[in-house]
């Protein structure tokens, strides 16, 4: 059959059946407050942060906050445009440059646009602190050829093959060749340090183990 588009998606009845409350056009809309504050963590966070848990939106079927994104993509389009995302957010008490900053982390492939699953992937932490299964299948779904390492190969099939993607590619990597397992659960471990590079935690693994 034919292939159901991103925005008709958002609004089958099928994924709005247990939401049936109105959408409220984003002038008007005031954001739930753990929204803002996962949102300011997740700008905060690691590059190679916010590339797991979009892998893991992409796993998810249902989220609480599918209502506000509509909400907020008035052009019902099942992206949302800079305009949207700074009309949506503008009550959020977040400057204007900071909203900026906020697009741009949200935006992980760097299309000029955020998706649903790029949108979700913001509030997963507004649930709970992820597990320790979910760092595996987060790790695993970057992993796609199961290496047992994410490679420069597996971060570009994932987030695209752009100029703009194979920098932020190489600032992952941090000049490594491959990540492990080991080095991404750590990083994961040491929350929103955006500083914390991987260079750092391979040393301190190092010094734990002579």
């Amino acid at each position: 059959g034919e292939r159901i588009s991103a925005a008709s998606a958002l609004r089958h009845p099928w994924v709005c059946r247990e939401n049936t409350m109105p959408i409220i056009p984003s002038s008007k809309h005031i954001l739930p407050s753990e929204i803002v504050m996962s949102f300011e963590l997740y700008m905060m966070m690691p590059l190679l942060k916010r590339v797991a848990l979009n892998a893991l939106a992409r796993k998810v079927h249902a989220s609480k906050y599918r209502q506000l994104f509509c909400s907020l993509d008035t052009t019902e389009s099942g992206t949302l445009t800079k305009a949207e995302f700074m009309t949506g957010f503008s009550r959020s008490g977040m400057s204007p440059d900071e909203l900026l900053r906020l697009f741009q982390a949200l935006d992980v492939n760097q299309n000029g646009e955020i998706l649903y699953t790029e949108f979700i992937a913001a509030t997963l932490e507004a649930e709970g602190k992820l597990s320790a299964a979910q760092l595996r299948e987060a790790f695993d779904q970057i992993d796609e050829s199961g290496s047992g390492c994410i490679t420069k190969k597996a971060l570009t099939k994932m987030l695209g093959n752009t100029l703009v993607i194979k920098k932020s590619v190489c600032d992952i990597l941090d000049d490594k060749e491959h990540i492990t397992f080991d080095c991404f659960e750590e990083l994961f471990q040491h929350g929103f340090d955006a500083g914390r590079s991987i260079d750092t935690i391979a040393e301190s693994k190092n010094e734990t183990a002579m």
